[in-house]
């Protein structure tokens, strides 16, 4: 091999480490052992047991199921709701809501406390995720999106300083939506 050519093989070796990646990362799609898009109910039902969780089912007439404990996740404690269609799971939501009761059963107001808590995960969640689609709602600025081919991740901050995060399996959320079958 020439001196020319091996000099030429180096120099696009090192270009290609210099340029950016365009694979994007996938968004996480495991949870205690479940996937979205294929954990069936009763694998959710059973996974949230064997935690000690207690649950109630089709809350509010809705194909899901609520975990009645709090949950600690990322160093907070939500509120867990796993959302099926088509006995599959759809969409897990962790909520915080701003108004609860302390430990003393007197009634608090997390206003602060959440939109704190909101900036910190959308910061998280951009570092976690920096090749994966960030679709910016400029209306909106306490709203994340994020997306990849399977998985569509939002992070809002509502009217009501209440903090929820979903993950959704994209194909599950479209059917739901159009009201079709898989």
């Amino acid at each position: 091999m020439s001196a020319n050519r091996t000099r030429f093989i180096i120099t696009v070796l090192f270009i290609l480490c210099l340029v950016p990646s365009t694979v994007s990362s996938q968004i996480q799609r495991y949870f205690w052992g479940l996937e979205l898009g294929r954990s069936t109910k009763s694998e959710v039902k059973r996974a949230i047991e064997s935690k000690g969780w207690q649950c109630e089912q089709n809350m509010g007439g809705m194909d899901a199921i609520g975990v009645v404990d709090d949950v600690s996740l990322g160093g907070y404690k939500w509120n867990l709701s796993f959302r099926f269609y088509d006995n599959k799971l759809c969409e897990i939501q962790l909520m915080i809501f701003h108004i609860g009761l302390n430990r003393y059963g007197e009634n608090t107001d997390e206003s602060g406390n959440n939109t704190f808590t909101f900036y910190d995960l959308k910061r998280k969640l951009k570092d976690k995720y920096p090749k994966v689609e960030d679709i910016v709602d400029h209306d909106n600025p306490h709203m994340v999106i994020l997306r990849d081919n399977q998985t569509l991740l939002m992070l809002e901050l509502s009217d009501e300083k209440d903090v929820v995060l979903s993950y959704g399996d994209r194909i599950l959320l479209r059917s739901e939506r159009e009201g079709g079958g898989l």
